[in-house]
């Protein structure tokens, strides 16, 4: 019988976990409630995928595979404002190979 886990924005069903993976985006790849969701998932024995802009973020270090992109980080005031348009490519790229490998 299956049960509901909560994720930290939605629950998912533990039937949705084997063959499954997460994909972790975050600009300074500290994030403590991030970092324990992802220690969680990894647990689990799902795979980690993070994009990030730094390679030696903790995020990315815990992660299975780490894509990093190299770009300033932007703030206004405490905001970061980073562009985003590297992640949106890379997450294509990978969406595309994905369906390929299934295809």
């Amino acid at each position: 019988m299956s049960h509901v886990h909560q994720g930290p924005l939605f629950p998912f069903h533990s039937n949705l976990r084997n063959n499954s993976m997460t994909i972790a985006l975050s600009v300074p790849g500290e994030n403590d409630s991030t970092v324990r969701h992802l220690n969680q998932r990894k647990q689990e024995g799902i795979t980690i995928i993070s994009i990030k802009i730094h390679k030696h973020s903790t995020i990315a270090k815990i992660s299975d595979v780490n894509i990093s992109y190299y770009i300033t980080e932007e703030w206004l005031e405490n905001a970061n404002i980073t562009t985003q348009i590297p992640v949106m490519h890379a997450l294509e790229a990978v969406a595309r190979e994905i369906h390929d490998l299934n295809g």
